[in-house]
Formats: structure tokens, C-alpha cells, sequence
């Protein structure tokens, strides 16, 4: 959706959410940094860490240039500023998964949700979004998804290897894959089919949330499938929102 198509001004809201979102990048790219420059003697890695590590500092990357680009986006008033938001807050609360709880990854928790409230409310602001209310939370939907997706990535290659040596059942694997490809179907398909992306949403929701018991919350790998069951309801809540909105009859118009 293009600056234009969203018709309305550039106000203090949107300096102080593009200030906010240009600071935090700031911050993260300046901890990056003192991290990486910080020297280290240990002993060489092995394969699986090597990949571990050559991850984490991709994703820093990414997350410090999304940072960045969601400031831009807003200071450009774009609804593409939504997907990157939930993009942000799907790694934030995959963060608290299996890894000790620091003070920055407990506070960005409420700070993501919190942007993305502020964002919505001002893009809601313009008269093409009134007539559609629920595509800026389908963008949100759709960040959280692709969010997920670089999670499950980054754990992906250590999931046969645990199952070869007997840590993880290869039914639990297969379970919760399952429970993935329903949860991206239902995010594709919401537009089009919101019934039938009600009905996958539920379904990965409590599928997955099933096998929470045998996904260890002290194992980082299972944050994908604690992540999937939030998003997943989330989506459910939009998808039978939509629907309804369907059904709806249409105004009829004034004679």
C-alpha cells in the first residue's frame, strides 16, 4: 500500500514511533558490535555450534536492518512497517524459550506489542484502511509468520540428529511439523478461505499445544511450537473475524 493510497498527514505519532524504532536499532547494532569485537578464548567450535554461531549473527543482522527499515517505513507511513513489527516480536518472545531470561529479551516483550499497537492506531487513522480494518492485522499475522519460519530454520538442523540418537521421537517430529504446514496454510489461505483458515488455525493451536508436554521449555529447539500456539489463536481470532465480516450483509446504499 503505497504513502498516497493511505491519505493522511505525517504527524507527531509517526516521529516518535520512527524515533523509537531508529533508537532501538542504534542500540542493538552498538551491542552487536561490543559483543563480536569482544575477544574470546575458547577452544574451536564444533560443526553444529559453528552453525549456531554463524545464525545468531545473521540474525542479529537481519533484526538490526529490520529495526531500521521498520523506522523507515512508518517515517514513510507504509503499511509494510506492520510485517516487520511482526517479525520483531515473533523473535522477541522466541527469545524467552530454553535460554536465560535477560533483562533485554524480558522488556521486549511488552515493547513490540506495544510499537505494533501504536502503529495500527495510526494507520488506522486513514480513510482507505477504515474500509478494511482487519488487512493491518493480517500484515501483523503475516510478520509473525515469517518470524516463525526463520525460527523453526534456525533449529531445523538439529532435529534429525536428536531423533537419530533417540532424544526425540521421530512421531513428535513429524507431529509438529504438521502443526506447522497448518498454521502457513491458514496464514496464505485467510484471505480467500477465511473458514477454511479458521478451521487449520484451531488445529495447529491445539494440535501443537498437545505436544507441549514432550517439547521441553528448557529446550531452546521447542520455541518454534511454544511460539506457534499464540500465533496461531491469533490467527484463529482474525480468520473468524473475517469470515463474519463476509457474511455480513453489504449497506445498502442511500436513495
Amino acid at each position: 500500500m503505497s504513502t498516497d493510497t493511505l491519505a493522511f498527514k505525517r504527524g507527531m505519532n509517526v516521529y516518535a514511533i520512527t524515533a523509537v524504532c531508529v533508537l532501538a536499532g542504534l542500540m542493538q547494532l552498538a551491542s552487536g558490535l561490543m559483543i563480536f569485537n569482544t575477544p574470546f578464548n575458547e577452544p574451536p567450535p564444533l560443526p553444529g555450534q559453528q552453525f549456531m554461531t554463524s545464525y545468531v549473527i545473521f540474525t542479529w543482522g537481519v533484526g538490526t536492518v529490520v529495526l531500521f527499515a521498520t523506522g523507515a517505513a512508518v517515517y514513510l507511513m507504509r503499511t509494510a512497517a506492520i510485517v516487520f513489527m511482526g517479525y520483531l516480536l515473533a523473535h522477541s518472545l522466541a527469545a524467552l524459550v530454553g535460554r536465560p531470561l535477560l533483562l533485554v529479551n524480558v522488556l521486549n516483550v511488552p515493547f513490540y506489542p506495544v510499537l505494533a499497537y501504536f502503529t495500527l492506531q495510526m494507520f488506522e487513522q486513514s480513510p482507505a484502511v477504515r474500509s478494511r480494518p482487519l488487512h493491518l492485522h493480517r500484515l501483523l499475522l503475516l510478520g509473525l509468520a515469517a518470524g516463525h519460519v526463520t525460527v523453526l530454520l534456525r533449529y531445523s538442523y538439529a532435529y534429525p540428529s536428536l531423533t537419530a540418537s533417540g532424544v526425540f521421537s521421530p512421531v513428535l517430529i513429524v507431529a509438529a511439523l504438521v502443526g506447522c504446514a497448518a498454521f502457513y496454510t491458514a496464514v496464505l489461505t485467510i484471505g480467500p478461505r477465511p473458514e477454511r483458515a479458521k478451521k487449520l488455525f484451531l488445529f495447529a493451536a491445539v494440535f501443537t499445544a498437545l505436544q507441549l508436554r514432550w517439547w521441553s521449555y528448557r529446550w531452546s529447539l521447542s520455541a518454534p511450537f511454544w511460539l506457534e500456539v499464540p500465533a496461531a489463536l491469533y490467527g484463529f481470532w482474525l480468520a473468524r473475524r473475517w469470515s463474519l465480516q463476509q457474511r455480513a450483509p453489504a449497506p445498502t446504499p442511500d436513495p
